[in-house]
């Protein structure tokens, strides 16, 4: 991964190591042409716009390398020139900011997870206990393990300690409300890459607007359809590459 900017490094390193991947980190073209020749890593991420010598320089310079010249590249950049990056011979371009699902899917396609092995870890914090018995039915029946918390400061402990693969949320709680849950969670480096559902009866535009402006990921309004649910959950965990089904007659 090579970027100048260490907060997208972070951002990116996040979303990979979620779903398995081994990340090294160069900040400038020389250090990511030193690194490429000595690790020979499996994929690259480029940025165009670095300090000392920009990607498609980089670019080049590894497509005249032996052992580099065959490194799969995928451009990450806010400068649009997909035409230049393709015929330097990269694998795909993505522009900035970056859409995490469109990375990761430029990233599949060269490197294919494996199926995974463990069921999606999902966290429900609500304190309508039908709510989440409902809930729990709903994502065991999918394949999920599912851990519950009844308020926000108990939920916001099991995501430090149980690291879920999703958060599923509500607004309005006992003492931590959920926009106060949502506020730690984004403060918390190690979490930025974890998917935040908001699932609350409150249905205004501001409080959608606030939540998804604090960092939630999605918000949905209760009373919700089973299928509705299950497909935002595939969505949102397709970083540690969840195979949920939508359970027989629902």
């Amino acid at each position: 991964m090579v970027d100048d900017e260490g907060d997208i490094r972070y951002i990116i390193r996040q979303h990979l190591e979620r779903i398995g991947h081994e990340v090294v980190e160069a900040t400038t073209g020389l250090e990511a042409i030193e690194k490429a020749r000595a690790l020979r890593p499996d994929l690259i991420t480029l940025d165009v716009m670095m300090p000392d010598m920009d990607g498609f320089d980089v670019m080049a310079v590894l497509k005249e390398g032996k052992g580099t010249e065959g490194i799969p590249v995928i451009f990450l950049s806010v400068v649009q020139d997909e035409a230049e990056g393709f015929r330097l011979g990269a694998t795909d371009y993505v522009t900035k900011p970056i859409d995490p699902d469109r990375l990761l899917r430029a990233i599949d396609r060269v490197l294919p997870r494996e199926e995974r092995l463990n069921p999606p870890r999902i966290l429900v914090v609500d304190d309508d206990p039908d709510i989440v018995r409902i809930l729990g039915q709903v994502l065991s029946q999918a394949g999920c393990e599912v851990a519950v918390a009844s308020d926000g400061q108990a939920g916001l402990t099991k995501v430090y300690t149980e690291a879920p693969d999703l958060l599923i949320l509500d607004l309005k709680m006992p003492g931590m409300n959920g926009y106060e849950v949502i506020r730690r969670i984004r403060w918390t480096r190690r979490l930025a890459g974890l998917p935040i559902l908001v699932l609350t009866a409150s249905e205004t535009a501001d409080k959608r607007a606030q939540a998804l402006a604090m960092g939630a990921t999605e918000y949905l309004t209760k009373p919700f359809s089973k299928e509705v649910l299950l497909q935002e959950i595939t969505r949102l965990i397709k970083s540690v590459d969840s195979h949920l089904t939508v359970p027989a007659g629902s």
